[in-house]
This record gives C-alpha cells, structure tokens and sequence, in this order.
C-alpha cells in the first residue's frame, strides 16, 4: 500500500502543480523575472504522468483483481485525456 499511497500524493501534486501552472497561463498571476514563462506543452506533461499513474495503480501488488478499482482508475484517465 505504501506505493498507492506514494502515487495518490504524486497525482495530488501534480494537480496542485496544474492549478498553479493555469493561473499563469490564465494572465492571474504573473511570472517573475528571470523565471521561464508556462507553456501549455508543461500542463500536457504534467497530465500526461497523472494518466500513467493512475494506470500504474490498479497494477500493484494486492490490487491486480479490484475490478472496481481498474474501473474508477480508467475513468480518471479518460477525464484527464479530456483536460489534456
């Protein structure tokens, strides 16, 4: 369990990282001086690791037979393919 726990808190900062990485791209902040501007190639990366995780999850030791959890983790990826 302590890799899905490492995973959720990957995914929980890598959405923590999205947010912050809009609020730039949305001119709500802006970027400080000598600092690379966001681009939206980052917040692509950045989803991209979130769906590889998610498919990572179902795949640990003791959760390779949670049909349930295979189930909720695909629908996670779809919706971040949406965001993407």
């Amino acid at each position: 369990m302590w890799f899905s726990f490492r995973c959720n808190k990957t995914i929980d900062r890598n959405f923590a990282m999205i947010d912050e990485m809009k609020s730039y791209i949305n001119g709500e902040k802006e970027v400080e001086k000598g600092k690379k501007p966001v681009k939206p190639q980052d917040l692509v990366r950045l989803y991209e690791t979130i769906m590889q995780n998610y498919m990572d999850i179902p795949q640990l030791a003791g959760l390779e037979e949670d049909l349930a959890l295979r189930q909720l983790m695909e629908a996670k990826v779809v919706c971040c393919k949406a965001h993407k």
